[in-house]
């Protein structure tokens, strides 16, 4: 267990540097970095100082941390993406405006739009164009608890389905209709 041998070489120095304690134990340097920021995190080790080339690092925990594969202090959580907020916010709200939307994701405006207009292209939710107020979208085709990604050019890849949903009609810009007409899809991706 390399971390075991990398913890056991540190213990016994007063001061250490990622370099030298590659050189010590013959383990890659990016492990040992890698290995360094997690016991940083987790309050095992500090670094000592801060204009040298290198930096320093030195014990000041008297407990080493556990070693093997998942038995990390700290849960790591996935990421939730601005596209999985959006669906989540549309599953909830049935009707959003585009600042229900920003009030809940970090992506920007022109990002929110494009994939709002994905999915209505693709069946999924229905444009709203009122005269002088905001555009509204309203969710017509809840597949599931996964968004779809969108796919550029093409249309949108339903997770939930496991199909990919191609886009029913042309951009706002090329059809000045508001009917949604009824998606196509074009094929089952095959299970991995």
């Amino acid at each position: 267990m390399k971390t075991k041998q990398i913890w056991q070489q540190i213990a016994q120095l007063e001061g250490f540097s990622v370099a030298q304690v590659a050189t010590l134990t013959q383990i890659d340097a990016r492990q040992i970095s890698n290995a360094f920021t997690r016991w940083k995190k987790l309050g095992h080790i500090k670094q000592v100082n801060h204009q040298q080339r290198y930096k320093t690092y030195k014990v000041v925990s008297d407990n080493p941390p556990r070693f093997g594969q998942g038995n990390h202090s700290s849960k790591q959580h996935k990421k939730t993406n601005s596209r999985q907020h959006i669906w989540n916010t549309l599953k909830i709200m049935q009707r959003v405006f585009i600042f229900d939307v920003l009030m809940v994701t970090d992506c920007g405006k022109s990002s929110a739009r494009d994939y709002l207009n994905a999915l209505e292209r693709c069946g999924y939710v229905k444009g709203f164009y009122p005269v002088n107020k905001p555009k509204s979208w309203l969710f017509i085709n809840n597949t599931g608890r996964l968004a779809p990604a969108h796919i550029r050019g093409v249309g949108v890849y339903d997770k939930n389905l496991d199909q990919l949903v191609e886009y029913s009609r042309p951009p706002k810009s090329q059809n000045k209709t508001t009917k949604t007409d009824s998606c196509n899809i074009i094929g089952i991706v095959e299970n991995r």
